[in-house]
């Protein structure tokens, strides 16, 4: 499960954010426990290394809940997993955007 959670998390677009995200962090001089991960492969080791049990269950309830109400799969995605964003339901411009859909 965990495997699966983070190939979805982890995307190539995803880790490039997440690296200058650190570079900002580290030149502000903040330093973190757990840095973030730099390919999935890191992201692995770290779920099978660092993570202790509270942590990966957290992440991947996150993960999920997440999944099941607050995104919504492009349909013309293809093999890329894309998700857009959605407005809360009482936003105007979040019903023009799923009408769109």
């Amino acid at each position: 499960m965990g495997r699966a959670v983070l190939a979805r998390m982890w995307t190539p677009g995803t880790l490039a954010r997440l690296a200058e995200a650190q570079r900002l962090l580290d030149g502000l001089g903040y330093r973190s426990r757990i840095r973030v991960p730099v390919s999935l492969e890191h992201a692995v080791h770290q779920w099978e290394h660092e993570y202790d049990r509270a942590l990966r269950r957290a992440l991947v309830q996150e993960a999920l809940a997440f999944a099941l109400r607050l995104v919504v799969a492009r349909p013309d995605s293809g093999e890329d997993l894309c998700f857009a964003w959605r407005r809360p339901s009482g936003d105007p411009a979040a019903r023009a955007s799923e009408a769109e859909w």
